[in-house]
């Protein structure tokens, strides 16, 4: 099933959808759903690494270069 929603699906795409004995309707709706996770994924990653960059004092050090860059 996760190879089925990795695939790019439009809702004229219904040949698709039939041939595997799938109504598009909750094709889509599963397909919607992944994309949710996936970002909720992603954010939580992206926190807990500036969470961690505070902790280790790696994000003075981040924005001191960034400072000297682009002064």
């Amino acid at each position: 099933m996760l190879g089925i929603s990795l695939l790019s699906l439009s809702l004229g795409d219904l040949q698709f959808c039939l041939s595997l004995d799938l109504h598009p309707s909750p094709v889509s709706s599963f397909h919607i759903w992944l994309g949710h996770l996936s970002m909720i994924l992603f954010a939580a990653h992206t926190v807990g690494f500036i969470i961690y960059w505070a902790i280790t004092n790696q994000m003075a050090l981040v924005l001191a270069l960034l400072l000297i860059m682009f002064s």
